[in-house]
């Protein structure tokens, strides 16, 4: 019995302690139909990108999958570069989330770490009644809203999630949800979908928010028009 004890907790621990993987691709779209040759580079960039979300039932960690040999063979130039298509995505930094359904994305500022909270991204979700099959996973269709300052309206973001996978993480830092979020549509200028799921078989991935100062989403917009204005006038 005590044996048996011992084995039971040592597998419950290894249980735990183990993560799972997501892979993702991404689409960068366009809406307006534009014949603009960055476009058109911009989505040929995308279509090339793959991320991962790494998770356990505690937190998870979205990541961009570095691809040297993709990433030299894109066009490098300032308006085209592959960072900026990354950005585009809705992908600027590696995101980070736990079960309160906090949401963080990480920046360095003027030598500085943020991990900055990203509340709307994680609320006021839409659970709708339609549901496909993704992946082998019965996913259903939620839908928010998110109101952009620049122009003036609501964005309307999708996302197909699997309560088979009773986690609140996301691409992009969204979430918050009663599944995992296995596709996902960014108002109507990018998606990324699950290409391939691991559950459970993935260990020692560093999962954890690295130590910063926490702001809001509105208070890093204004320290960077503060950054942009100072280094423009100096």
């Amino acid at each position: 019995m005590k044996h048996l004890f011992i084995f039971l907790l040592f597998t419950s621990i290894a249980v735990s302690s183990q993560n799972s993987k997501i892979t993702y691709s991404a689409n960068l779209h366009n809406p307006k139909k534009s014949k603009a040759d960055f476009i058109k580079t911009h989505t040929k960039n995308a279509s090339y990108m793959k991320f991962e979300l790494l998770f356990n039932k505690e937190k998870s960690y979205f990541k961009y999958i570095e691809n040297l040999l993709i990433d030299n063979s894109l066009d490098t130039t300032i308006s085209t570069s592959p960072k900026l298509t990354r950005v585009l995505l809705g992908y600027y930094s590696p995101f980070y989330q736990n079960q309160k359904k906090q949401s963080y994305y990480t920046k360095l500022l003027d030598y500085q770490h943020y991990n900055v909270s990203q509340v709307k991204k994680t609320t006021n979700w839409v659970i709708t009644e339609e549901q496909k099959n993704i992946k082998g996973y019965v996913c259903k269709k939620a839908y928010n809203k998110i109101f952009n300052k620049r122009s003036g309206k609501y964005i309307t973001n999708y996302a197909w999630f699997t309560e088979e996978i009773p986690h609140s993480y996301g691409p992009i830092g969204f979430g918050g949800l009663p599944g995992v979020i296995l596709e996902f549509h960014k108002g109507k200028t990018a998606s990324y979908y699950a290409e391939k799921i691991i559950i459970n078989s993935c260990t020692d991935i560093p999962l954890d928010l690295p130590q910063g100062q926490e702001l809001s989403s509105d208070e890093m917009t204004k320290m960077m028009r503060i950054k942009r204005y100072r280094d423009e006038s100096s």
